[in-house]
């Protein structure tokens, strides 16, 4: 008895979570956070405290560093020096876009 009870509750919490499943937040695509990014842009990276990365686009101003390869969810870049570093997009705590400011 205590097994048909317990396979009874079992199959009631997968119904009742399956099924509301759809109520729960989805997760930004990795896509859409790293599309900001695309080979040749030029970006600043900076390692905050928590040892989380920024990705930091100036429009009006060069930055030191090139982005040579996006993927789903980690991007290359090539410092000044030349060395190529692969980021996870589990490394990034923001990317910041600051446009030119118009006159």
């Amino acid at each position: 008895m205590n097994r048909n009870h317990l396979a009874c509750l079992s199959i009631a919490l997968v119904c009742v979570t399956s099924s509301h499943a759809h109520l729960l937040p989805s997760r930004p695509s990795a896509a859409s956070f790293l599309s900001v990014l695309e080979p040749g842009t030029k970006v600043m990276v900076t390692k905050q405290d928590s040892g989380l990365i920024q990705v930091t686009l100036l429009d009006a101003v060069p930055m030191p560093t090139e982005v040579t390869e996006v993927g789903p969810d980690y991007f290359v870049y090539r410092d000044p020096v030349g060395t190529l570093t692969r980021v996870p997009q589990t490394a990034i705590a923001s990317i910041v876009r600051m446009p030119a400011q118009s006159k």
